[in-house]
């Protein structure tokens, strides 16, 4: 059980630092994915991202955010 809470959370959050990458290429002038774009640095982002979830995931925020996610 507890290796599934953990797959599920880590592809949960995944989901979410993607789905966050995905946003903003739509709503910039980016017309294919580049891991910078003279603005705005994508890896750093998405690793920011990830480690707002991995950093501590009983966080009532991390908590609230997947169980909303997974709803």
């Amino acid at each position: 059980m507890q290796v599934y809470r953990w797959v599920t959370f880590m592809f949960s959050s995944l989901n979410v630092c993607y789905l966050n990458l995905k946003t903003y290429i739509a709503l910039s002038s980016m017309s294919q994915w580049a891991s910078y774009d003279n603005v705005f640095n994508l890896e750093e982002f998405y690793d920011s991202i990830v480690m707002t979830f991995e950093t501590d995931p009983k966080d009532p925020w991390v908590i609230d955010t997947l169980k909303w996610w997974n709803e």
